[in-house]
């Protein structure tokens, strides 16, 4: 079986000042046929904050780190991504 592909579009939404948790909202799909890929895992590399998406593929998830953050999306039978902030 070859891996296939995951695609989380993600966009950061900034909550206040430098010093609040920042929001970062996005949606895992699956690269092959488009359609939404829910319960996938989303994690912020670095830290124990993680979640899995929704149903529908979304997530939304926080971080107070001043610096970017790495987002790694996994799920079972594809490949991992990272994403970078």
């Amino acid at each position: 079986m070859s891996p296939r592909l995951l695609i989380a579009a993600i966009s950061l939404i900034i909550l206040g000042s430098a010093i609040q948790a920042e929001t970062y909202i996005g949606m895992v799909i699956s690269a092959e046929n488009k359609t939404p890929s829910s319960k996938s895992t989303i994690l912020i590399n670095g830290t124990s904050n993680s979640l899995a998406a929704a149903e529908d593929g979304t997530f939304s998830i926080q971080s107070s780190s001043p610096d970017g953050i790495v987002i790694t999306v996994s799920h079972i039978g594809y490949l991992t991504q990272r994403h970078f902030t």
